[in-house]
């Protein structure tokens, strides 16, 4: 928490530094020039590490107060005198640290539905190799393309920006100094199959060469989408479409289609189409859309990832995993149903809803059953790398977490719907979390139910049926009794500015805010101008390490050269802990980090000089006249790599 509370500190004496020119205006993306729609206009920025002078005395005052609160808290701690039960017994703890060095055995999260699952670990490689097999979506490649990768980038933002289309700082944004190498994981399906379940894949990308300029597509993006005909943001936003078109003919039918893997079957060229053709009903300006397309078509034709000790290229679709996957895969809808659906006879005639979530529609029908498969087959048929699926029904149908229901004079009704695979996932009351958020998820569980099922009948036998889940998971019946009371009532979220305090969770915490809060008068008192210090700070919490974190990882092996400090035992033993399996690395490998060349040939630049550098200067001037040379070796290094 020492580090947090230092952030916090830096966050306080920002405040003060800035305060009287820390009053922008958000823009509007919509009547911008390109150069407008910059990275900082999009809220991001590269992490500052400016670090402000320190403020006036009553700002220090108070720091050193909690400051010196804090050393006697942590010592305390450390000492034992605070002292905080786990929630874990020694046998649970046990049988955690049993399952992390099981060598045979995977465990992940279920695809849908909240469950755990327990693989065979051959039955879990040979489902991704399966996967990986089809090449008509993925390309096996010899070697690391980070660096080719690099090279596209710059060459594509220094074109940009010599046009005047990028600002420098949305430039370094979109570049990442030192990226991390994706890797590719599965989730089970086992809704599908519960015994050999195929597997949904997900490119950890996190980090990532490719990841600045996901998030800033996602950005430009995602904005636009909400504006598409079909468009639905979540449950709430069904709801209220079903509430709209309540009566139906009492003959319609209630129809959901499904696109089957729809990030993975868009081909990269129609999908960038869809995207331009985005940008250009929504009036973007030209050249911001040959930006957006041309960074899109990177992040599209240089999607790599690991798998064990293999590189492989996605040659078509989009990695899940990916920021800008979603508005690309919702554009790619959007583009299809505007072009080919919304100017179909049947569909004009019979669709009376079509409300889409991503890769599910639904659709309430008043043709004939006919006339709906007709239209089955003009959805299959009429747009490049679409599979569709389908379920109707006169009396019922669900879709995401409702069951909508028509009674036979064609009023429509809401209920719960749940997978027969769902678990009761909801938060222990144990859990190592803090109190004031396990008392606020019985309410908004509860709410959840009083605002999706209508009838009044059924929201009382759901209700108890929640309940009876929170009491599985060791609630206390007078929580659920006020989170009941309390379950039509909304908190509303102050729309004053509040300076955060973010850190870790931990029990002692709670006495920190109570010193924090004691001061925080010194700086009310001593700074009236400045808004921030007139309300209270807001305590947040960011989770430590969770048993999930513990027992699985996106990577089943870890690539690990022979450096020193990798195979000392500290460094064994945590990867042994984490369950990290880690593949052989031969000694004198070829493919070892050309950083280590880099060293070799310095050191050689230094010691071959008759006079050896006195100081820092001379020691810079050295090794920069060998520079080229240096550069040229390291090039001809790589080259070699990728041959």
């Amino acid at each position: 928490m020492d580090m947090d509370l230092q952030k916090f500190y830096r966050s306080l004496r920002l405040k003060l530094h800035f305060a009287d020119t820390d009053h922008a205006t958000p823009p509007n993306l919509q009547a911008m020039a390109p150069i407008g729609i910059t990275a900082a206009s999009l809220g991001l920025r590269d992490k500052s590490t400016y670090q402000p002078p320190k403020g006036s005395h009553p700002l220090e005052t108070f720091i050193q107060f909690v400051d010196k609160s804090f050393q006697k808290l942590r010592n305390d701690t450390d000492r034992g005198r605070i002292h905080y039960p786990s929630n874990l017994s020694v046998t649970e703890r046990q049988a955690l640290t049993s399952l992390k060095q099981e060598k045979d055995i995977i465990i992940k999260p279920a695809d849908k539905g909240g469950a755990i699952v327990v693989m065979d670990k051959t039955l879990y490689k040979n489902e991704v190799y399966r996967q990986l097999s089809d090449t008509t979506t993925y390309k096996k490649l010899s070697y690391n393309p980070t660096q080719t990768i690099q090279d596209v980038i710059r060459t594509t933002l220094d074109g940009f920006q010599t046009r005047g289309i990028l600002d420098c700082k949305t430039r370094a944004f979109l570049t990442k100094k030192h990226p991390i190498t994706p890797v590719i994981y599965i989730l089970p399906k086992i809704h599908k199959c519960l015994h050999n379940p195929p597997g949904r894949p997900i490119v950890a990308s996190t980090d990532s060469i490719l990841a600045p300029i996901s998030i800033y597509l996602e950005k430009i993006l995602t904005p636009l989408i909400r504006n598409t005909t079909s468009f639905l943001l979540d449950t709430g936003a069904f709801l209220e479409t079903v509430r709209n078109i309540s009566p139906v003919p009492p003959d319609a039918y209630l129809v959901s289609f499904d696109v089957k893997d729809l990030y993975t079957s868009i081909p990269h060229t129609n999908g960038i189409q869809s995207v331009r053709w985005l940008l250009t009903t929504n009036h973007m300006n030209p050249d911001l859309s040959d930006l957006c397309c041309e960074l899109l078509s990177i992040v599209l034709n240089n999607n790599f990832f690991l798998f064990e000790d293999t590189y492989y290229l996605q040659i078509k679709g989009s990695a899940m995993g990916s920021n800008v996957a979603p508005p690309y895969a919702n554009a790619y809808m959007a583009h299809y149903e505007d072009t080919s659906i919304y100017t179909q006879d049947l569909f004009r005639s019979h669709a009376l809803t079509w409300k889409r979530y991503i890769d599910d529609v639904f659709c309430v029908w008043g043709g004939d059953l006919r006339t709906l498969q007709a239209f089955f087959q003009v959805l299959r048929t009429s747009w490049p790398g679409l599979d569709f699926t389908m379920t109707y029904d006169t009396h019922q149908i669900s879709f995401l977490d409702t069951l909508v229901i028509k009674d036979d004079n064609g009023n429509l009704s809401t209920d719960l719907y749940s997978k027969p695979t769902d678990r009761n996932s909801l938060l222990h009351y144990s859990s190592f979390h803090p109190k004031n958020m396990i008392k606020s998820i019985p309410k908004s569980q509860l709410n959840r139910v009083s605002k999706i099922v209508s009838d009044p009948a059924t929201k009382d036998l759901r209700t108890t049926e929640m309940r009876s889940k929170f009491r599985e998971r060791g609630y206390p019946p007078r929580i659920l009794d006020t989170a009941q009371a309390n379950s039509t009532t909304r908190d509303r979220i102050s729309a004053t500015s509040r300076i955060p305090f973010v850190h870790q969770y931990h029990p002692a915490a709670y006495k920190l805010h109570r010193t924090i809060r004691q001061h925080w008068h010194i700086l009310q008192e001593a700074y009236p101008t400045i808004q921030e210090f007139q309300h209270p700070f807001l305590p947040c919490f960011k989770r430590p390490r969770n048993i999930k974190d513990n027992l699985w990882s996106a990577q089943i092996t870890a690539p690990l050269d022979n450096a020193r400090p990798h195979v000392a035992g500290v460094c064994q033993q945590f990867l042994q802990d984490e369950g990290i399996e880690v593949i052989d690395w031969p000694t004198l490998s070829s493919v070892l980090n050309p950083i280590e060349h880099n060293w070799d040939i310095m050191s050689h630049t230094i010691h071959q000089r008759h006079i050896a550098p006195q100081t820092v200067q001379e020691l810079v001037d050295a090794l920069g006249k060998r520079h080229g040379k240096t550069n040229g070796v390291v090039q001809k290094h790589n080259s070699s790599r990728k041959k």
